[in-house]
């Protein structure tokens, strides 16, 4: 069979697509839209030399997207966050993490025609890849739908209405005899999830992250113990010297009292000693005499009390001050 008259096969070029959108002719405002044709709206700065360049809607889905409105996947119990113009307009894909998003625009495709996508260059040297991406079939009307995956160090983000796709659109000879007719047809990001959608990259990430985390509580947990039983050992060591210090005080302090003691009643001993050495040396001179000698006797007998009193004491000391 072949072509329809005046109908040409293959890509379609800028001109082709803005005629099929309801915007003819080159120039005029390049944010003007419309909603005739397959891309609904179609934005005229978008329409590329053989493209369109779909834009960033305002509904993904992220394991990391904390803070955002939307909903739940009744079934799988995803969340689908919603963008908010002018508040929460940009999404944020840390490294390695991926991001499940919804474009801007519908297609409504003819039953002659299908869809090419590509990730738009810019996009992709921002670190970006996307998940290979089926054919859109002749036939289909609905969202697009992208998964975004991060394979840089850092985060990269997406704004609301940016062009992130490049849509390529291809006219068949003839009509498909068999048109889409399957699950995704008009269906929300939020019903499609199947499951969640992570980096296995990412998790492994922050298993070594969580556990580099355990190992440092551990040493810390260590040091602390460590400094806990240093502690300990130093109180002990300290108690025992200053009880050692207080035996070692109160023994010196006995010691010199005992000392103090016994240097008294030495020298008073010492002085009664002297004074009766006088007293034997004066009667000495009278021992011609009975009366000298009975004197002298009387003074013998004083000077052994004495001794035998200072002995006494000096005893009772020694056995005071201990061993």
């Amino acid at each position: 069979m072949g072509e329809p008259p005046g109908v040409v096969t293959g890509v379609l070029t800028n001109q082709e697509i803005l005629d099929l959108c309801g915007l003819p002719g080159q120039g005029g405002d390049p944010l003007e839209e419309s909603s005739s044709g397959p891309i609904k709206p179609c934005r005229r700065k978008n329409v590329r030399s053989a493209s369109y360049d779909l834009r960033l809607g305002k509904k993904f889905h992220a394991a990391s997207a904390l803070g955002f409105e939307g909903q739940f996947n009744t079934v799988s119990g995803l969340k689908v966050s919603e963008l908010r113009e002018e508040q929460d307009e940009t999404i944020v894909i840390p490294p390695n993490e991926v991001v499940v998003v919804a474009c801007l625009e519908r297609l409504c495709m003819p039953d002659d025609m299908v869809g090419h996508l590509t990730l738009k260059q810019d996009i992709l040297l921002q670190g970006l890849i996307m998940a290979s991406q089926s054919q859109i079939d002749a036939g289909y009307e609905g969202s697009i739908f992208a998964l975004f995956y991060n394979l840089t160090d850092a985060e990269v983000s997406l704004k609301y209405d940016d062009s992130i796709l490049r849509l390529e659109l291809v006219r068949l000879k003839e009509d498909s005899l068999r048109p889409y007719d399957g699950d995704y047809r008009d269906a929300p990001l939020s019903k499609v999830l199947k499951g969640s959608i992570r980096s296995s990259l990412a998790k492994i990430r922050d298993d070594v992250a969580t556990g580099g985390k355990e190992v440092e509580a551990a040493k810390v947990s260590m040091a602390d113990a460590q400094g806990s039983m240093e502690d300990r050992i130093t109180a002990a060591r300290e108690g025992l010297e200053s009880r050692f210090e207080r035996v070692r005080l109160f023994s010196m302090g006995t010691l010199l009292a005992a000392i103090a003691v016994l240097a008294t009643v030495g020298t008073s001993f010492n002085a009664d000693l002297g004074q009766t050495r006088e007293k034997v040396a004066r009667l000495e001179g009278e021992s011609g005499s009975q009366r000298g000698v009975k004197k002298l006797q009387a003074e013998l007998a004083s000077l052994r009390r004495q001794v035998r009193v200072g002995s006494e004491r000096i005893g009772r000391l020694e056995q005071e001050r201990g061993p």
